[in-house]
C-alpha cells in the first residue's frame, strides 16, 4: 500500500507545478534559447523584456502584422503573467495568441530579432513546456541550423511520442538529419497527422512561409512514397487495406491544401503528393476523379500551369483518359489555356489529357452547353494543341461522336461544328495519315456519315490493315522528286565493299538511312533504294554493304516500321534453294530482333528464322570471314570465332526454333532458351509453360557461347554488345570459360570516361541501364570477381564515379553469393586495397573502403583481421637508450622518428578500418570477437601510454563494439557471453586514463552493463568508477554524460550492495564510500542535475537505508548553508513519507551517537574519532541546523497530511511515527544543557515537526500529547496550538469539530495543572477557540440542540451578528453570519424570531446596511420555511416590526447627523423590507390581511409618542412616504386584486396632493421641500398602478371620480414653482392623469369632465402651467386616440382656437404639434 501510495504522489509531484518553490520557478525560467543557463538564470524579467522587446520591435517593423501582439504578450504586463497561476480557459487562449506568432514568426528564425521575440516566449510563456508541437514544427524546417540545437538543449526529455524522433538528438544535442525526419513521418502517424494539420492551420491563419512548405512538402512526398511502398508487400486484401488506411490520412489533408488558394505554394505541394498518389497507389475511379476535381478547383493565375502537369499525369491513370466535366470546365476558364497546353506538349505527354478532355466535351451532347464545348476542341486542334500521338484516339472520338449527332434532326449547329473539326484534322500540320486511318478504320458507317454531315471523309490511297505494315505501290510525285534528289548526293560505290556497322561511315550511314525512310512507304521507291549502285553487289553476302546497313537499321533505328522493314529485306536476301549462305553472319541480329519489344518487329524475325530452316543443310555453307568483312576492314578477322554450318543449322534447330512461336508472343523467352541451352542441366529455370529445357551438346554450347561473346567484342555497336549481353544475363560460364574473364576488356572500355562519353554521344544510350548491364558481367561464380573490379582502377584513366558506383551496388547484391573461400579472399584483397592510400590508389582506397564496410563479413574473417592487425603493432621501445648517449649520439634521431610515426600512423590507419568494419557489421550478434576486441583495446592502452597519443576515435569504436555486444547478451538469453574474455581494467584505463569524454561515457556504460551480466568482475574495482565519476563526469553539462552516469548507477550499484550483503560486509561502510565520491564533488556538479543524480544513486543504493547518510554528508559539507538547506530539501521531497520519517529518526540516532563518546555508525560516516571537541560540536550542530530544513519543506506535510486522511491503519502508523520522533527529539534536549545554538536548533526541529500536520489533526495530536507528564513539552504543544490557531481560521466543520473537541483536555489541564505557564497556555487556546469557532459552536447548537435556544439567546445573538456585521470582518465573518442566520430562520421557532427581532432592532438598526440587510434575510427565510398558519398565527407582530422597520426613514431623516443612513440606503432597505412584507402577504387570505393593512394606512397618518410636536408634521410626512413606496409597490405587483383596499387609502392620497398645493402658494413659485417632493412623487407612483389595474371600475364611481379628479387635475399647476415639481408634472403628474382616463374610458363624461379641467388652465397666466395642459392633452390623444377625442371634440376645439392664439411661442409650436397629431388620429383636418 505504501508503494504505491508513494508512487502516486510522485506522480502527482512530477505533474504539480509549485508555486512557492521559487527556485523551481526561476530555474523553469531559466531555460533560454540564447544566454547561458547562468546568464539566464541570474537575469529578472524586466531586463530580458527589455531585450526582447528590441527583437519584437524590428519584427514590427519588418512586417506590420506582428503590431498586434504588443497588446497581448509583449505588453508590459506580459511582465507579470505566470502560466502556473492562470485559469485553464486562460491558458487556452494565451496557447491561442503564442501559436498565431509562432506560425508568423517562423519565416524569419534565422534573424537575430526574431529569436530575440521567441526567447521572451521560452522565458515568460515556457512554450517549450505548454506549447512544444508549435514549437517544434516551427523550427524544425531549419533542423540543421545551429539555433535547433540550442532549442532542442532546453527541451525536456521525454518529448511527446508525436517527436520521439527526436529522442536520441536530444541526448546528444545533435541536428537530426533530414531522413530521421522522413522515417518518422512514414512511420509514426502522430507526427505525419500533426505536422500535415499544423501546416493547413498555419495557412488558414495566413502566416504560411516558403522555407515551411517546402520543407513540409519534401517531407511529405517521400513520406507518402514510403508509405504507399510499404503498403505493397503481404496479400493482396492487406495490400488494399493499407492503401486505404493512407488515403484516409492523405485525402483530408489534400482537400483542405487545396482548397486555400491564398498559398500557391501548398497547392503546388498538394499537387505533388497527388501525382505521388496516382501513380503510386491503386486508386478507385471514383476517388481519382475526385482529387482531380479538387486539383481543378485550385486553379488561379499561380497554379494552373502546375495543376496542368498535375492532371496530365493523374489521368494516364485511367484507362479509359477521361476527364470530369468539372475538371474540363475548370480547365476552360485558364487564360490563354490553348498556349498553355502547347507548352507544356514540349515538355510533357499531354496526350492523354487532351484526349480525356475531348471525350468530356463530346460526352456533353443534348446539354445547353454542348456548342460551347465543341469549339473548345476546335480551339484546340486548331492550335496544335493534339500531340501527334494522340491525333488517332482524338480523331475515333470526333468521329464516334458525330455519328451520334448526326441521328438529331435538331443539331444543326452542332453538326456544322463536326464537320468544322473533320477537316481540321484532315488538315492537321502533322502527318494526318495516323488520325485519318483511325477515322477511316473506325468502324461506322463512313458513307452515311459523308451523307449527314455533307462532306468527304474518305482519303484517296489504300489504307493498310492495323496489323501488317504494307507499302505503297506508286509514290506521289513530291515523294519521287524527294527520293531522286536525295539518292544523288549517296556515292555509287566503293572498292571491296563496306561496312556500316563500323563507326568510319557514320556520316555515310546517315544520309543512306534518311533515303532509306524516304523510300519506305512506298514499294517503288523501296525498290529503287535497293537498286543504289552502293548495293550492286547486295545479292552476294560476301559484300557487305548491304547485309551491314540492314543489321543497323535493325538494332539502332528508332522506327518500328523502319526495322520491320530492314527484317523483311533480310528475309528477302536469303537465297533461293539453288545457292548457299551462311546463316552466322545474321544469327546475333536475329536473335537481338527476337527480343526486342515491338511485336511485329519479333514477328518479322521469325519469318527469318522459319526460312533459314527451310533451307536443306547442304545449301549452308561456312564463310571465310576473312572475305566477309561485316564490322570493318581493320577488324583482326583471323581471330574471330566462326561456326560450322551444321552448328549453326542445329542452334536455330534446337534452340531457336522449338520456342519461336513463344518469342512471338514474349521477348525473354528468347533470354530463358539461351540461358537453359548454355546452362545445361545446371539452369533452374523453365523454358516455358510447354518445355522445361533445351538440352544440346557439351561441344555445340561451347561453340554458341564463344560465339556470342566474340560478337560481343568484335561488334563496334554498343547496342549490339549490350542487347546481346542481356541474352547472356543469366549465363556466368560455360565449361572452363568464364564470362567476365572474355569481357575484362569491355568492362575497362566502359569505365574510361572518355570512351563512354564518345559511346553515348554517338549512339544515345540509355546510361543508367548500360551501366548496371556491364557490371553484371561480373558474377559470384567468379574465381577472382574482386581482383577483376579492382583491375579497372589500373587504367591509364582513372573509372568514372557513376560506373564504380554501380558496380559497387552490384558486388553488394552478390556477396552472399560467394563461396566461402572466395570471401575470403576478397575480404583480403578488399582490406588490402583499402590501405592503399595516397596519390593513384586514392580511388581503389575509396571504393575497398565503401564496399567493405557494406558487405557482410563472418565472425571469423573479423577476428582474423583484428589477430592480422594486432600482429602488425609497432614494437615497443623497451630500454631506451641513456639519456647522455641521446645528447651526444642521438640514434640518428630524425630518421627513427619519421619511421616510427610512420609505422604509428599506418597501424592506426589499419586498425581505424578493421573497427569501422566491425563496428558496422552489427557485433552484437557476433560474440566471439569479443576477446579480438578485448586484445586489441590492451594494444591501442600500450600505444597510447608509449606514443602519448589520445587515440580517442579507435578507442571509441573498439568500446563501442564491446559496449553493443555486452549490451545485446544482457538481454538476449540466448547468448552466453565469455566472461573470461572480459578485462575490467583495460576498461578502468579508458576511464581514468583517457581524457576524451565520449571514450569514457562508452566506457562507463560498457561497465554498467558488465556489471549486471558478471558482477564479480567489476566489483572489485567499482570505486575507482564511481570516483572519476564524482570528480569528473558528473560535472558535465550535456544530456548524454548525464545519461551515462544513470545507467552506471542503475547497473553497478544494485548488485554492489548485493555483494555486500552476500559477503556479510558492512554495507553502511560500502555505501558511505559510494556516497562519498559525490558529495565531495557536490559544487562542480551543473545545479540542474544534481537533484537527478542524488535521486537515481540513493534509490538504487535503498533510500530507507541510506538516504540519512547522504543528508549527513551533505548537511556537514562546508559550503554554502542556503543551497545545502535547500537542495537537502528538495531531495527529502523526492521520497515517500515513511522514507522521509525512517531518514530523520535515523538522523537523530546518528546525532545522539556522535554525542557519544565512542561513537560507532557516527564514526563510520563521518570519521567522528578523529575529530577534535570543536570540530565535533560544529558537525552535530550542522546536522541539528539541517533538521528544520527537512521539516520545512511543503511536500512533507502535504504528504502527512494525506496519509493522516487515508486509510486508517496507515493514518494510525503514521501518527505513531510521528510521535517516535517527537519523543527521539525530547530525549535529544537533554544534551542542550549549556549549548545556547544546540538548544535552539533542537526548539526549531520540534516547531517545525508539530507545524506538519494539518490543524485538525494537530489538534488530535496534542490531546494525545497533552496526556504526557511534561509541562514543557505540554506547554509548547499548546502554544503551537495556539498560534496556528491564530493563522488558520476554523471555517470548516472538521476544523471546528476538532477545536470544539480540544476545550474538554484544556478544562482537564485548568482543573488539575499547578503550572501556572501551562495554564496560560490552556486559557490562550480556549480564548482562540472561541474567536475562530464562536460562530461555528452556535451553528451546531442551533442546528442540533435548538430546543435549548431561548428568545434571549436569539436577541443576544442577533444583536452579536449585527455588531460583526457593522464592523465588516470579511466575507469569512459573513459567511459564518449567514450560516448562523440560515439555522435560526429554519430550526428556531417564528415567533421567537419575530419577538428577538423587535426586541434587538435598536442595536440592529445601529449597525449599518449590512445589519439591516441580514436582518431583512433572516425574516424572509424564516417566513419562507414556515407554514401559512404560522404566519396567519403571528402577523400582527411581524407587521410591528414592519412598522419598525419602515419608521427608519423618519427617525433618520428628521434630524440627519454623520451617523444616520442617507436617503438611497433607506430607499434600498426599504425595498428589501417590500419583498419580505410581499412574502408575508402571499400567506395571509383577506380577511387576515385588510385589517393589517388600515392598520398601516392609520399608522401613516399618526404622530410617534417618541416625537416632539413640533417635528409632528415631518414625523407624518416620512411614515407616509414609507407606506406609500410600500403600497406602490404592492399594487404593482399585485395589481387588480388589491383595487380594493383603494379606498382606505384615496382620502390620505388626496390629502398629500391637496398639501402639495396648497403648500406650494397654489402652484406659485417657493423654495422647495425635498421631503414634502419625495411624498409627492411617492404619492403619484402609488396611484398610477391603481388607475392601470382598476378592473372593477372602481374609480368610475362618480364619488371616487369626483374626489380625485379636482387634486389630481390641479398638480398641473405645479409646474410653474420650480424645476423639480414641473419635472415631476411631466413624469408623474401627466401619467397618472393619462392612467385615471384610461380607466373610466367607460363613461364619457368622466373624459369630459377631465378635458374641462385641463382646458380650464389655459387662462393661468404662467406658460409653464398652460404648456402643462397642452402636454397632458397630447399623451391623453397619444393613449386614448380616437376614444379621447370623441368624447371631447366639441369642447377642446374653443380650447384649441385659444391655444393657439397664445402669447408664449412655445405653448402655440406645442399646440400645433397636437393639433397634427389629432389630424392623424382622425385622419381629416380640424377646422382651426
Amino acid at each position: 500500500m505504501s508503494t504505491l501510495f508513494a508512487a502516486q504522489l510522485n506522480e502527482i509531484a512530477k505533474s504539480s507545478n509549485d508555486e512557492l518553490n521559487l527556485r523551481a520557478q526561476k530555474e523553469a525560467h531559466s531555460q533560454s534559447l540564447t544566454f547561458e543557463q547562468q546568464i539566464a538564470g541570474s537575469q529578472d524579467f524586466g531586463t530580458l523584456y527589455q531585450i526582447c522587446l528590441e527583437g519584437f520591435e524590428d519584427l514590427c517593423r519588418l512586417d506590420t502584422r506582428f503590431v498586434g501582439f504588443s497588446h497581448s504578450i509583449f505588453s508590459p504586463q506580459s511582465q507579470s503573467q505566470e502560466r502556473a497561476q492562470m485559469t485553464k480557459e486562460q491558458n487556452a487562449k494565451l496557447d491561442t495568441v503564442l501559436e498565431s506568432f509562432l506560425g508568423l514568426v517562423g519565416a524569419r528564425l534565422l534573424l537575430r530579432s526574431a529569436v530575440k521575440a521567441v526567447e521572451w516566449l521560452i522565458r515568460r510563456f515556457r512554450v517549450h513546456e505548454y506549447n512544444i508541437a508549435s514549437l517544434l514544427f516551427t523550427f524544425l524546417p531549419y533542423h540543421r541550423a545551429p539555433v535547433f540545437q540550442n532549442l532542442l538543449s532546453i527541451l525536456s526529455a521525454p518529448v511527446p511520442s508525436t517527436f520521439k524522433f527526436l529522442g536520441p538528438y536530444l541526448q546528444s544535442l545533435t541536428s537530426p538529419p533530414r531522413h530521421a525526419i522522413v522515417y518518422s513521418a512514414t512511420n509514426n502517424d502522430g507526427f505525419f497527422t500533426a505536422f500535415n494539420e499544423y501546416i493547413v492551420q498555419l495557412c488558414r491563419q495566413d502566416s504560411q512561409h516558403q522555407q515551411l512548405l517546402s520543407f513540409w512538402a519534401a517531407v511529405c512526398v517521400e513520406a507518402v512514397g514510403a508509405r504507399l511502398e510499404q503498403a505493397k508487400s503481404g496479400r493482396r486484401e492487406i495490400q488494399r487495406q493499407r492503401e486505404e488506411d493512407i488515403l484516409t490520412k492523405i485525402l483530408p489533408v489534400l482537400n483542405d491544401g487545396l482548397s486555400l488558394l491564398n498559398s500557391a505554394e501548398l497547392v503546388v505541394a498538394c499537387y505533388t503528393i497527388s501525382i505521388v498518389l496516382t501513380t503510386k497507389a491503386t486508386l478507385a475511379s471514383k476517388v481519382l476523379d475526385r482529387l482531380m476535381e479538387a486539383v481543378a478547383g485550385s486553379f488561379n493565375l499561380h497554379t494552373s500551369t502546375a495543376g496542368m502537369i498535375c492532371l496530365a499525369i493523374m489521368v494516364e491513370r485511367r484507362e479509359d483518359h477521361y476527364l470530369p466535366r468539372k475538371v474540363v470546365s475548370a480547365i476552360q476558364k485558364i487564360p490563354e489555356v490553348d498556349r498553355l497546353l502547347q507548352e507544356l506538349g514540349g515538355q510533357y505527354d499531354t496526350g492523354p489529357m487532351i484526349l480525356g478532355i475531348v471525350k468530356s466535351c463530346l460526352s456533353a451532347s443534348g446539354r445547353k452547353n454542348f456548342e460551347s464545348k465543341l469549339n473548345f476542341v476546335k480551339q484546340l486542334l486548331q492550335n496544335n494543341c493534339v500531340p501527334y500521338n494522340a491525333l488517332g484516339p482524338v480523331a475515333t472520338v470526333i468521329l464516334r461522336a458525330a455519328e451520334i449527332v448526326s441521328n438529331d434532326a435538331n443539331a444543326s449547329v452542332s453538326r456544322s461544328l463536326f464537320r468544322d473539326l473533320i477537316d481540321i484534322l484532315k488538315n492537321h500540320d502533322h502527318q494526318s495519315s495516323g488520325a485519318l486511318t483511325e477515322i477511316i478504320s473506325t468502324p461506322i458507317d463512313v458513307d452515311r456519315l459523308e451523307a449527314t454531315l455533307q462532306m468527304t471523309i474518305h482519303t484517296n490511297g489504300h489504307v493498310s490493315p492495323p496489323e501488317d505494315t504494307q507499302i505503297a505501290e506508286t509514290p506521289n510525285f513530291e515523294a519521287e522528286d524527294a527520293f531522286t534528289t536525295a539518292s544523288m548526293n549517296i556515292p555509287t560505290g566503293l572498292s571491296g565493299g563496306i561496312s556500316f556497322l563500323s563507326d568510319g561511315y557514320l556520316q555515310l550511314y546517315s544520309q543512306v538511312s534518311g533515303l532509306y525512310h524516304l523510300a519506305l512507304p512506298h514499294k517503288d521507291l523501296l525498290q529503287r533504294f535497293r537498286d543504289l549502285p552502293i548495293f550492286k553487289h547486295r545479292s552476294n553476302l560476301k559484300d557487305p554493304t548491304y547485309l551491314s546497313f540492314l543489321c543497323r537499321v535493325l538494332v539502332e533505328d528508332r522506327s518500328d516500321a523502319a526495322r520491320v522493314a530492314a527484317m523483311e529485306s533480310i528475309t528477302l536476301a536469303i537465297p533461293s534453294k539453288s545457292n548457299s549462305i551462311d546463316l552466322q553472319v545474321i544469327l546475333p541480329y536475329t536473335l537481338i530482333a527476337l527480343a526486342d519489344p515491338v511485336d511485329q518487329v519479333r514477328k518479322t524475325a521469325s519469318r527469318i528464322i522459319m526460312a533459314a530452316s527451310s533451307l536443306e543443310p547442304t545449301k549452308l555453307e561456312t564463310t571465310d570471314l576473312a572475305e566477309l568483312v561485316l564490322y570493318a576492314p581493320g577488324d583482326q578477322v583471323e581471330k574471330a570465332l566462326v561456326l560450322s554450318s551444321s552448328d549453326v543449322a542445329r542452334i536455330i534447330r534446337k534452340v531457336v526454333l522449338p520456342v519461336l512461336e513463344e518469342c512471338v508472343l514474349d521477348p525473354n523467352q528468347i533470354q530463358r532458351a539461351l540461358e537453359s541451352a548454355l546452362k545445361g542441366s545446371s539452369s533452374t529455370t523453365r523454358v516455358n509453360d510447354r518445355l522445361e529445357s533445351i538440352e544440346i551438346k557439351k561441344a555445340l554450347r561451347s561453340a554458341l557461347f564463344g560465339f556470342l561473346i566474340d560478337q560481343i567484342l568484335r561488334t563496334p555497336l554498343w547496342s549490339v554488345k549490350l542487347a546481346l549481353l542481356k541474352c547472356l544475363q543469366s549465363v556466368h560460364r560455360v565449361g572452363s570459360r568464364y564470362k567476365s574473364d572474355e569481357l575484362l576488356p569491355l568492362i575497362h572500355s566502359w569505365a574510361s570516361e572518355t570512351r563512354q562519353k564518345k559511346i553515348v554521344e554517338t549512339e544515345g544510350l540509355k546510361v543508367d541501364g548500360a551501366e548496371w548491364q556491364i557490371a553484371t558481367i561480373i558474377s559470384a561464380s567468379d574465381r577472382q570477381p574482386v581482383e577483376k573490379v579492382l583491375s579497372i582502377f589500373d587504367l591509364e584513366t582513372l573509372p568514372r564515379t557513376d560506373f564504380v558506383d554501380a558496380i559497387n551496388r552490384h558486388m553488394i547484391e552478390i556477396w552472399p553469393l560467394f563461396k566461402h573461400d572466395i570471401r575470403d579472399a576478397a575480404s583480403d584483397s578488399l582490406f588490402d586495397g583499402a590501405l592503399s592510400l595516397g596519390g593513384d590508389n586514392a580511388g581503389i582506397s575509396r571504393f575497398c573502403r565503401d564496399l567493405l564496410r557494406a558487405v557482410s563479413l563472418t565472425t571469423e574473417k573479423l577476428s582474423a583481421l583484428l589477430e592480422r592487425v594486432y600482429v602488425s603493432a609497432p614494437e615497443r621501445q623497451e630500454n631506451p637508450p641513456p639519456l647522455k648517449k641521446r645528447r651526444t649520439v642521438q640514434y640518428n634521431s630524425s630518421k627513427e622518428s619519421d619511421k616510427n610515426t610512420q609505422e604509428i600512423l599506418s597501424y592506426v590507419d589499419r586498425l581505424s578500418l578493421v573497427l569501422e568494419v566491425v563496428h558496422d557489421s552489427e557485433p552484437e550478434h557476433r560474440p566471439d570477437v569479443l576477446k579480438a576486441l578485448f586484445k586489441t583495446l590492451g594494444s591501442i592502452h600500450r600505444l597510447k601510454q608509449q606514443y602519448g597519443s589520445e587515440m580517442g576515435y579507435i578507442l571509441n569504436l573498439t568500446l563501442g563494439s564491446i559496449l553493443a555486444i555486452v549490451k545485446y547478451a544482457r538481454t538476449s538469453t540466448a547468448l552466453q557471453l565469455d566472461s573470461s574474455a572480459v578485462r575490467i581494467d583495460q576498461i578502468i584505463d579508458c576511464v581514468r586514463l583517457c581524457e576524451n569524454q565520449q571514450v569514457q561515457n562508452t566506457a562507463l556504460l560498457v561497465m554498467a552493463n558488465i556489471a549486471r551480466l558478471a558482477p564479480d568482475t567489476v566489483l572489485h574495482n567499482v570505486m575507482p568508477i564511481f570516483t572519476f565519476i564524482g570528480s569528473n563526469t558528473s560535472r558535465k553539462d550535456d544530456e548524454y554524460s548525464a545519461h551515462v552516469i544513470d545507467q552506471t548507477i542503475d547497473h553497478v550499484i544494485p548488485p554492489l550492495i548485493q555483494s555486500l550483503r552476500d559477503q556479510k560486509k558492512d554495507v553502511l561502510a560500502g555505501a558511505t564510500e559510494l556516497l562519498s565520491s559525490f558529495t565531495a564533488a557536490f559544487e562542480h556538479i551543473p545545479s540542474h542535475r544534481r537533484a537527478r543524480l542524488f535521486d537515481t544513486l540513493i534509490s538504487k543504493l535503498g533510500a530507507k537505508e541510506f538516504l540519512f547518510a547522504a543528508f549527513a554528508l551533505l548537511g556537514t559539507r562546508d559550503m554554502q548553508t542556503s543551497d545545502k538547506y535547500s537542495f537537502v530539501s528538495l531531495m527529502a521531497s523526492n521520497f515517500p513519507l515513511d522514507v522521509q520519517f525512517a531518514s530523520l529518526r535515523k538522523l537523530l540516532t546518528l546525532i545522539s551517537d556522535a554525542l557519544a563518546n565512542d561513537p560507532d555508525q557516527a564514526q563510520t560516516i563521518l570519521n567522528m574519532k578523529q575529530m577534535d571537541a570543536k570540530e565535533r560540536h560544529k558537525t552535530v550542530n550542522a546536522l541539528m541546523r539541517m533538521l528544520p530544513a527537512l521539516l520545512s519543506q511543503r511536500t512533507i506535510g502535504a504528504q502527512m497530511n494525506e496519509s493522516l486522511r487515508g486509510d486508517p491503519v496507515n493514518a494510525s502508523n503514521t501518527r505513531e511515527v510521528f510521535a517516535a520522533t517527537l519523543e527521539q527529539l525530547i530525549a535529544l534536549g537533554a544534551f542542550s544543557q549549556d549549548q545556547q545554538d544546540f538548544a535552539e536548533a533542537i526548539t526549531a526541529t520540534v516547531d517545525s515537526l508539530l507545524g506538519l500536520p494539518s490543524l485538525p489533526e494537530l489538534i488530535l495530536i496534542a490531546t494525545k500529547l497533552l496526556s504526557y507528564s511534561d509541562d514543557q513539552l505540554r506547554q509548547k504543544i499548546l502554544r503551537l496550538v495556539e498560534k496556528r490557531m491564530t493563522i488558520e481560521t476554523a471555517t470548516d466543520a472538521i476544523t471546528q469539530s476538532a477545536a470544539i473537541g480540544f476545550l474538554e483536555p484544556l478544562t482537564t489541564v485548568l482543573n488539575v495543572s499547578s503550572d501556572n505557564l501551562l495554564k496560560h497556555a490552556a486559557v490562550t487556546c480556549v480564548d482562540r477557540i472561541a474567536e475562530s469557532a464562536g460562530f461555528s459552536l452556535l451553528l451546531s447548537i442551533i442546528s442540533t440542540l435548538p430546543w435549548m435556544i431561548s428568545e434571549d439567546n436569539v436577541a443576544s445573538i442577533l444583536e452579536l451578528s449585527s455588531e460583526s456585521a457593522g464592523l465588516d470582518l470579511g466575507d469569512e465573518s459573513e459567511q459564518a453570519r449567514m450560516e448562523v442566520l440560515q439555522a435560526l430562520a429554519g430550526k428556531i421557532d417564528f415567533h421567537m424570531i419575530v419577538a428577538a427581532t423587535r426586541r434587538s432592532w435598536s442595536v440592529i438598526a445601529s449597525n449599518g446596511v449590512n445589519a439591516l440587510r441580514e436582518s431583512s434575510i433572516l425574516l424572509s427565510n424564516s417566513i419562507d420555511s414556515c407554514s401559512k398558519g404560522v404566519v396567519v398565527r403571528d402577523c400582527e407582530p411581524l407587521l410591528e416590526q414592519f412598522l419598525l422597520a419602515l419608521d427608519l426613514r423618519r427617525f433618520h431623516l428628521i434630524e440627519s447627523t454623520e451617523d444616520s443612513y442617507t436617503e438611497q440606503e433607506i430607499d434600498d432597505f426599504e425595498a428589501e423590507q417590500h419583498a419580505v412584507f410581499l412574502k408575508m402577504i402571499y400567506k395571509l387570505n383577506d380577511s387576515t390581511f385588510r385589517p393589517l393593512f388600515q392598520h398601516l394606512v392609520e399608522w401613516s397618518s399618526q404622530d410617534s409618542d417618541a416625537m416632539h410636536s413640533i417635528s409632528a408634521g415631518k414625523e407624518k410626512l416620512h411614515r407616509q412616504t414609507s407606506i406609500f413606496k410600500l403600497l406602490a409597490h404592492l399594487f404593482s405587483t399585485l395589481k387588480s386584486l388589491v383595487t380594493s383596499y383603494a379606498g382606505s387609502i384615496l382620502q390620505p392620497a388626496i390629502g398629500v396632493l391637496e398639501d402639495t398645493l396648497s403648500s406650494n402658494n397654489e402652484g406659485k413659485s417657493v423654495e422647495l421641500d425635498p421631503s414634502a417632493h419625495t411624498l409627492w412623487t411617492s404619492t403619484l407612483s402609488m396611484l398610477r398602478p391603481l388607475f392601470e389595474h382598476d378592473q372593477d371600475a372602481y374609480f368610475s364611481t362618480p364619488s371616487h371620480f369626483s374626489a380625485l379628479t379636482g387634486p389630481l387635475i390641479s398638480q398641473l399647476r405645479l409646474a410653474g414653482t420650480n424645476a423639480s415639481y414641473n419635472a415631476g408634472v411631466k413624469t408623474h403628474v401627466i401619467s397618472s392623469i393619462v392612467s385615471l382616463a384610461h380607466a373610466v374610458s367607460s363613461t364619457p363624461s368622466h373624459h369630459q369632465s377631465l378635458n374641462r379641467a385641463i382646458c380650464d388652465l389655459r387662462h393661468d397666466p404662467r406658460k409653464e402651467v398652460r404648456l402643462a395642459s397642452v402636454r397632458c392633452q397630447a399623451a391623453l390623444t397619444n393613449e386614448l386616440a380616437e376614444e379621447w377625442l370623441e368624447n371631447v371634440n366639441a369642447e377642446m376645439m374653443i380650447y384649441v382656437n385659444e391655444m393657439l392664439e397664445d402669447d408664449d411661442e412655445e405653448v402655440e409650436r406645442e399646440v400645433r404639434r397636437w393639433v397634427g397629431k389629432v389630424q392623424e388620429v382622425l385622419g381629416e383636418e380640424i377646422g382651426v
